[in-house]
């Protein structure tokens, strides 16, 4: 039997948050005014089951199919708030699923470096997939659990502060955000993530 492990719906993806999924997605790049849909399952194997159901059903556009042995991750996306809760109650019919009793998220640990030295940034920005961390920079670190509600504490951020993105995992054990900007910024950035998985 499929066990639902996270389910993520945003209304509308931030500017910032939406060009680092297009840069990042392996999948359909997204789009301006974009609602998406993440859920994480397990066994790992229905995810593939699961995806072919909801396209078939629904008009949206998939930007995340992942697996490893944990579990199975979706990402979908679509120009219509409405449509993207249409896939997810279709999802959601097909495993016999609802959300209570559904894990909320958890802040793992969080960290803030100020003023980032030029040597850091250099090895840190040869592992991101996102924007560069310039010397200089704060930079926030946050990992959560389940690991897809890391996109909500980046959109969040960014609807708070002028921040850059450098990186966000939403896949695996721990979801991981890593974002850049001016103190001031990032602790706007800070608050505004960590409210938003704490509600």
């Amino acid at each position: 039997m499929t066990e639902l492990r996270s389910y993520l719906f945003i209304d509308r993806l931030q500017p910032k948050t939406l060009c680092f999924l297009a840069a990042s997605s392996r999948g359909s790049i997204p789009r301006s005014e974009m609602s998406a849909l993440l859920l994480d399952v397990t066994p790992a194997l229905d995810i593939e089951f699961l995806a072919d159901k909801v396209l078939k059903a629904v008009d949206v556009t998939p930007f995340v199919l992942q697996l490893d042995s944990r579990g199975g991750w979706l990402g979908l996306q679509g120009g219509c708030a409405d449509e993207v809760k249409t896939a997810g109650e279709t999802l959601l019919d097909a495993m016999g699923a609802d959300l209570t009793g559904l894990a909320k998220p958890k802040i793992v640990n969080t960290k803030i470096v100020p003023r980032v030295d030029s040597r850091y940034a250099c090895i840190l920005n040869r592992q991101k997939s996102g924007s560069l961390c310039l010397p200089g920079e704060s930079l926030y670190l946050l990992d959560c659990q389940p690991a897809v509600y890391a996109l909500l504490a980046a959109n969040e951020a960014e609807k708070a502060a002028n921040i850059k993105i450098v990186d966000c995992r939403l896949t695996g054990s721990m979801g991981r955000l890593y974002l850049s900007g001016t103190d001031s910024e990032i602790e706007a950035a800070a608050e505004a993530a960590e409210n938003a998985l704490s509600r």
